[in-house]
């Protein structure tokens, strides 16, 4: 009994569109294991759509083509290549997404489709589907002959129920041949044969390379020596070993040791070559070693020229090319008073900024604890000296001025502050 069939819905279809003149584009293949089924048995017309669970691949049709020797047979191909898996399949349907309807339906028995594995490759199934129905061509629009594309089995394989004896040898023919005595015969040499003709005598290789001048008049008998191609036995050690090996290409021993001391020692050994002892360092040192370089200095925006800081870090200053000064120092703390700051660099005028920063304990209020102000704090300005008030409740006190410096400048070695 045959095991595909057009389905109701797909024949449905095809008359419509023969009377209509419209054209059935079938371009899914779908795959599925359906439980129960009987290849068998032929497929009910009103065959459904299996559940999505049982459906194992949809895919789109490689090939499509009309059967040259049947023009109303359509064949639909498609290949399931050894990436595909791992699944069982026992239903293949042809499906229209263009109308949304199954078409037709073929049941097979069983069979597995795994897929490529380590080193195990999957295998590759080609499945060709066809339907034959009038006018095939004209209702899906295919006019490619299948064999243009399609695998031609004719002459590989027979019908069902074929034999192989006109392509084949007959059964058992193989056995037979092997086993004969002289299957090839005048091209190999029965059983027991040998080479004698073609080959060495056994042993005849060690024989060979064991003999005491198997190479004769090529090479020389057992014991030669090369006299009259190398240098004698020790020549080498005896020339390494001599005192002037190389006359008049090196100094004699001793004398180069000498000689090279005395080169070494030479107060101008190169002379024109580098410069005097010391005249690095005198370069180094030389006030304005680079005027050059000193011009480009000048040349650059403001820029720091001289730094200086007390001993005890009670005052600093730091002078720049345009005259600007910034200096600084510490206040004495613990006391009550009136306080004369003495610059230690002059200022141009009174036009200077400064300013004093300070903690102070706060015994009275939360029970201790400091507080940090910052403020000005500063009167009777002179371009040398600022004055300021204490207090005993002064942890710490700092100034800062700033401002363009007079024209003497450098440091009179002032202090940070006096009483």
């Amino acid at each position: 009994m045959p095991n595909s069939i057009i389905t109701d819905a797909g024949r449905a279809l095809l008359v419509r569109a023969l009377k209509e003149g419209l054209t059935v584009t079938i371009d899914r293949m779908i795959f599925a294991d359906v439980p129960g089924l009987d290849p068998a048995v032929t497929p009910g017309g009103a065959q459904p759509m299996p559940p999505a669970d049982q459906i194992k691949m949809n895919a789109a049709i490689d090939h499509a083509g009309i059967d040259d020797k049947n023009p109303d047979t359509v064949i639909y191909s498609k290949i399931l290549t050894a990436t595909d898996g791992n699944w069982y399949l026992n239903w293949i349907g042809l499906y229209s997404s263009q109308h949304k309807t199954l078409i037709a339906v073929c049941v097979v028995p069983r069979h597995y489709k795994f897929k490529t594995d380590g080193f195990q490759a999957g295998n590759t199934l080609y499945k060709n589907f066809a339907i034959q129905y009038a006018n095939a061509s004209t209702l899906t629009g295919i006019t490619i002959p299948a064999e243009k594309w399609q695998y031609n089995f004719d002459d590989r394989y027979a019908f069902k129920e074929h034999d192989h004896a006109g392509k084949y040898e007959p059964l058992g023919a193989v056995a037979n041949h092997n086993n004969d005595a002289g299957a090839h015969s005048g091209k190999f040499a029965a059983a027991g044969h040998n080479h004698d003709t073609r080959y060495e005598a056994k042993g005849a290789v060690n024989t060979h390379n064991s003999d005491a001048n198997a190479h004769s008049g090529k090479f020389a008998a057992a014991g030669h020596n090369h006299d009259t191609k190398y240098e004698p036995l020790g020549a080498v050690n005896t020339h390494n070993s001599a005192a002037n090996p190389h006359p008049g290409k090196f100094d004699a021993a001793g004398a180069a040791t000498s000689a090279v001391n005395t080169h070494n020692s030479a107060a101008a050994p190169h002379p024109g070559k580098f410069e005097a002892a010391g005249a690095v360092a005198t370069h180094n040192s030389a006030p304005d070693a680079h005027p050059d370089l000193r011009t480009r200095i000048d040349a650059i925006a403001d820029h720091v020229v001289e730094v200086w800081a007390a001993d005890d870090g009670s005052s600093w200053y730091r002078k720049y090319s345009s005259g600007w000064v910034e200096q600084g120092g510490t206040l004495p703390t613990g006391t009550t008073t009136v306080l004369t700051v003495t610059f230690p660099v002059q200022f141009a005028n009174a036009d200077y900024t400064i300013l004093k920063s300070f903690s102070i304990h706060n015994d009275g209020e939360g029970g201790g604890g400091s507080l940090i102000y910052n403020q000005a704090g500063f009167y009777t300005k002179t371009t040398k000296t600022a004055r300021t008030s204490m207090t005993n409740l002064m942890d710490a006190a700092f100034w800062i001025a700033f401002g363009r410096a007079a024209q003497q400048g450098g440091s009179d070695g002032g202090s940070g502050g006096t009483q």
